[in-house]
C-alpha cells in the first residue's frame, strides 16, 4: 500500500509540475515520499509487535493462571495431608500419652497392692505398718491419768496422722484401674471412711465443751480400732482365713448351735438355782455362763 501511494504522488508530482519542475525537484518528493513510507512501514510492523506480543501475553496469562490453579491444588491437597498427618501424630501422642498414663497408674497400683513387688513397695508397707501401731497408741496413752502428750500437741499428732491415711487412700483411689472399682474392696471402703476423723476434729473446734467431751471420747476410743482394722492390709495371709470360713461355714453352723444350747441349759441350771438376789433375769444367767 505504501508502494502503491509513492507512485501515486510521483505520478502527480509529474502532473502537477510538468515540463517546469526539474529532475531535483522530482527526486526530492520521491524521497519524502520514500520517508513517509518508511515511517508508515514502521508503524505497521510496531503495530504487528504489539499483536504479538499482546497475543504472547495473552497466552501466558492463561498458563500462569493454569500453573497458579494447579499449584493451588496441590498446596490444598499438601496441606490436607500435613493435617491428617498432624492429626495422626497427635492421636499417636495421645496414645502414647494415654498408655504412659495407664502405665504409671498401674505401677503405683500394684507399688500399693503387692509388697513384694519391689524393695521400695516393701519398704513402704513396713514403714505404714509402724505408723499405724503407733497412731493406735497415742491416743490410748491419752486417756491416761498423766497422758505424755498435751492437749495441743496430741491433736497436732492426730491430725498429722489422718492427713497421712487420708492422701494414702486417695492416691489409692487414683491408682486403681476402675474409679467405681475401688469400693468394692472392704480395704478401701475402710480407708475412706478414715476421712471421717479428720472431720470430727474439724467440727470439735466450733462445738461447745459437752459436745466436745463426748466427740474426743469417741475419736480416743473408736479411732484406734479403726485404724488397727487398717494395718490388717499388711497381712496378705488373711485372705486365706477369709477363703477357710467361707468354704467351712455350713459346717461352722453345727457347733455354734451347740454352744447356743450349752449356754441356754447352764444359764436356765443357774437361773433355776441361784436366789434372785445374784441372778436377776434370764439373759444376767446367760450372760454369767459366757464371761465364766
Amino acid at each position: 500500500s505504501a508502494r502503491g501511494e509513492t507512485g501515486q504522488m510521483r505520478k502527480s508530482s509529474k502532473a502537477s509540475c510538468g515540463r517546469i519542475c526539474s529532475k531535483e525537484s522530482v527526486m526530492t518528493i520521491e524521497r519524502e515520499c520514500a520517508g513517509k513510507a518508511m515511517d508508515e512501514v514502521k508503524l505497521v510492523n510496531d503495530v504487528l509487535a504489539n499483536v504479538a506480543a499482546s497475543d504472547t501475553d495473552h497466552v501466558t496469562g492463561d498458563a500462569g493462571r493454569t500453573m497458579f490453579k494447579q499449584q493451588r491444588r496441590t498446596s490444598k491437597s499438601s496441606l490436607r495431608s500435613n493435617n491428617s498427618m498432624s492429626r495422626q501424630m497427635r492421636d499417636k501422642v495421645e496414645q502414647i500419652a494415654r498408655r504412659s498414663r495407664q502405665f504409671r497408674s498401674e505401677k503405683m497400683h500394684i507399688f500399693f497392692q503387692e509388697p513384694s513387688s519391689s524393695r521400695a513397695a516393701l519398704l513402704y508397707s513396713r514403714t505404714m505398718f509402724c505408723v499405724i501401731i503407733a497412731s493406735v497408741f497415742s491416743p490410748l496413752l491419752q486417756t491416761m491419768r498423766s497422758p505424755p502428750l498435751s492437749g495441743r500437741v496430741s491433736a497436732t499428732l492426730e491430725i498429722c496422722f489422718d492427713s497421712v491415711f487420708a492422701f494414702e487412700a486417695l492416691l489409692r483411689w487414683v491408682a486403681h484401674p476402675t474409679f467405681w472399682g475401688f469400693l468394692w474392696f472392704p480395704f478401701n471402703v475402710l480407708d475412706l471412711v478414715l476421712f471421717v476423723p479428720l472431720v470430727l476434729r474439724a467440727v470439735v473446734l466450733s462445738l461447745d465443751d459437752s459436745s466436745n467431751a463426748i466427740i474426743g471420747n469417741l475419736l480416743l476410743a473408736v479411732v484406734p480400732i479403726m485404724r488397727l482394722l487398717k494395718a490388717l492390709r499388711a497381712f496378705p495371709n488373711l485372705r486365706l482365713v477369709y477363703y477357710a470360713l467361707s468354704r467351712t461355714r455350713e459346717a461352722l453352723t453345727v457347733p455354734l448351735f451347740l454352744l447356743l444350747l450349752l449356754t441356754l441349759v447352764f444359764s436356765t441350771m443357774i437361773f433355776l438355782l441361784e436366789s434372785r438376789e445374784n441372778i436377776e433375769t434370764m439373759p444376767h444367767a446367760m450372760w454369767f455362763v459366757i464371761v465364766t
